[in-house]
């Protein structure tokens, strides 16, 4: 058995407090499913690959890929359009929403005239 290392404690840390806020931002109806979902997943995977470093070696050699840096690089790619996606769908759902409001708020102020 392998000794755990500072590192390996601080991804710990950081995988259960993202879960726990996830948990708890979902429960107080701040969070959608998805939305936990998604964090409950990243979660996860930081877990996972804090309690299991050696993982990371074999997926590198699976994938041809020869850093584990350049795995951080990509993964933080596509972490970023997936986020920028997220970002998008929602400033249109806002914008329908504000549309809607603005035309029940004008049809109200044309029916008082």
């Amino acid at each position: 058995m392998t000794m755990i290392t500072g590192i390996q404690v601080i991804g710990i840390v950081i995988a259960v407090a993202i879960l726990y806020e996830a948990r708890s931002l979902y429960r107080e109806t701040k969070f959608k499913r998805r939305d936990f979902e998604i964090w409950a997943a990243v979660s996860l995977v930081l877990l996972f690959v804090s309690l299991f470093p050696g993982f990371i070696d074999y997926s590198l050699r699976y994938l041809k890929i020869k850093r584990a840096l350049d795995v951080l690089f990509i993964f933080s790619i596509f972490g970023a359009y997936v986020l920028l996606f997220q970002i998008y769908i929602k400033i249109q759902e806002t914008e329908r929403h504000v549309t809607d409001v603005v035309r029940k708020v004008a049809l109200k102020f044309e029916e008082k005239k």
